[in-house]
Order: C-alpha cells, then sequence, then structure tokens
C-alpha cells in the first residue's frame, strides 16, 4: 500500500536505501505530520475501472471547478490512491488533500514506478472563491529534482524540460485523485449504490505483534484504511452492454448501471437493466472469413 510506504519513509521508519528521486525528502516533518492524521482510501482495480468510466476526458480547469464545487472531503484531511500495471511499468499513485467547506482544496500528488519513490515538489490548489486552479511549486524540492538530474549527465535544458514533464504528470495526478475519490464518494452514497467502503486495519497482525515486541506504538498502528470495492450493482455495471447512442429503436438490449440525479433523492444509482423491445436475446455470432477472391469482402450469412 502506497500511503503505508510514503508514511514510514516520512516518518523515518522506513530506509530510503536510493529508492526515493531526488533523496533526502526535503519536507519531511510538514508531509509526516499531514500524513499521520489523515483517512486513507484505496480504490481496487474492478471499482477504479467503474469510477475511471464515469470521469470526464480531460481534466481542464472548468472541468475540474465543476465536479468539485459541492464536494465535501469525507475526512478534512484524506488520502486516495490506486495502481496501475502495464507490461513495462507499475506504478502506485496517490493524493493527499484538504480543504472544502468554503477552503480551496489543496492536492499534493505522490509517485512510485517500478519500485522508485519520486518526491512531490508541487501542490494542486482548487479555489472556487476566487473560480481558479492553480499549481503551487515547493522550488526546495524542485531544486533537488534538478541537482539529481546534473548528476545524471542532463545539461540545464535537459533537466528543465524533464522537470516540465514532471510538473504534467503531478498535476495529472493530482486532478485525477481529487476527482476519483470525489466521484468514489458519491457513489458509495448514492442509494442502491454500486460499491461499499471495506474498513481494514493499516498495519497485517504480523506487523503490530513485531511493534508490540520491540515495545513500541507508532500512529499508523492503529490507523484503518477504507478500501473501496464494488458490489452486485457494480459488478453488473461492468458486465453488461453499453447501449449505441443512434437514437434509433432497438431489440432489447442491456444497458450498464449509471448515476443518476433525482429532484427528491438527490444521487441515485440506476442498476444495470434491459432498455429496448421485447426480451434480450442472448445469441451467438459467427464470424467468418470471405474466400479468396471474392468480390464482396463481407458476405452475407
Amino acid at each position: 500500500m502506497l500511503y503505508k510506504h510514503v508514511l514510514g519513509l516520512y516518518r523515518g521508519t522506513l530506509p530510503e536505501a536510493g529508492r526515493v528521486i531526488p533523496g533526502g525528502l526535503q519536507i519531511r516533518d510538514d508531509i509526516s505530520a499531514r500524513l499521520e492524521i489523515a483517512m486513507p482510501f484505496v480504490l481496487n482495480g474492478e471499482a477504479l475501472e467503474l469510477v475511471r468510466d464515469l470521469a470526464p476526458e480531460s481534466y481542464s480547469e472548468e472541468i475540474i471547478l465543476e465536479r468539485l464545487r459541492d464536494f465535501r472531503l469525507p475526512h478534512p484531511m484524506s488520502w486516495i490512491e490506486h495502481e496501475h500495471r502495464s507490461e513495462e511499468t507499475f506504478e502506485r499513485l496517490g493524493a493527499l488533500i484538504r480543504g472544502g467547506d468554503g477552503e480551496p482544496f489543496m492536492v499534493i500528488p505522490f509517485l512510485e514506478a517500478n519500485g522508485m519513490f519520486y518526491e512531490p515538489f508541487c501542490m494542486l490548489v482548487v479555489d472556487h472563491a476566487k473560480n481558479e486552479v492553480s499549481l503551487g511549486i515547493n522550488h526546495l524540492v524542485l531544486n533537488a529534482h534538478i541537482e539529481h538530474l546534473f548528476d545524471l549527465g542532463l545539461d540545464r535544458d535537459q533537466a528543465v524540460r524533464k522537470m516540465e514533464e514532471g510538473k504534467q504528470i503531478f498535476a495529472e495526478i493530482a486532478a485525477m485523485s481529487v476527482v476519483h475519490l470525489r466521484d468514489a464518494v458519491e457513489l458509495m452514497g448514492a442509494k442502491n449504490a454500486p460499491m461499499d467502503g471495506r474498513r481494514e486495519p493499516l498495519m497485517s497482525r504480523q506487523e503490530r505483534r513485531a511493534l508490540a515486541r520491540k515495545g513500541g506504538e507508532t500512529p499508523e498502528a492503529g490507523t484503518q484504511t477504507t478500501r473501496i470495492v464494488l458490489n452486485a450493482e457494480g459488478r453488473a455495471h461492468l458486465t453488461a452492454m453499453r447501449e449505441t447512442s443512434d437514437g434509433r429503436p432497438r431489440r432489447a438490449h442491456w444497458v450498464r448501471g449509471h448515476l443518476m440525479r433525482t429532484p427528491t433523492k438527490g444521487p441515485v444509482w440506476r442498476s444495470a437493466h434491459v432498455r429496448g423491445f421485447g426480451d434480450p436475446i442472448m445469441s451467438p455470432r459467427l464470424v467468418t472469413a470471405a474466400s479468396e477472391g471474392a468480390d464482396d469482402p463481407m458476405p452475407s450469412p
């Protein structure tokens, strides 16, 4: 879990051992104090897939402001994280979030890629009073990143370009994370909710016993984390078919579940359901290749 890993790094209970870029954890005390009081949330694979399905195509300033306009954090200081896997990389992405109730949202993004932790040097600020989204830079950490790139043999122009790319990556992680948290909280609170929050201890029984043997008790020992998981409604959403949007009448077909709003009940999760005429027919489709030299590449069956 990224939260536990980051907390250990900033509290000094987990050795850096060359796994931190740029190293030194320039703002250790400030981040550690915020992490210790945060309420951590984890989006698992299927829940993340559902949240992404409802997410905007881009995270422009207008979209971020609109999505967060009436959002209240589940805790004054919240953390959310998820994982991303591909053939070449394994990334853990997280964000530390505070604000709401008239105060600007402040989002600090975190990234670990292939076991390497990249210390954040920026913070996304969403200020509805000013109707703006801005990116604050911690120049102490930024300069440490640049020095690290110099040590790798990059010249100044190359280092600056790399940091501009890094700034964009961190900004996207921050925007995506806070919108994901907002959408997940709304989905869990909707009627017929498609996902639930499962409370789990942050530390395993073995870890707690090891601490007890050492005679120590760290703040994270009693911390509970909320793992956001799909229930039956959510799984139906992922397995049901999408409806085409050409506007023509269709025979009965499955429509995936979706979030909708009602004047009296607020957000409501509409379960996966059948739409159209008649009963849905689950029929196999046979696709055959055209014979060589045929004039019509898609012959009629």
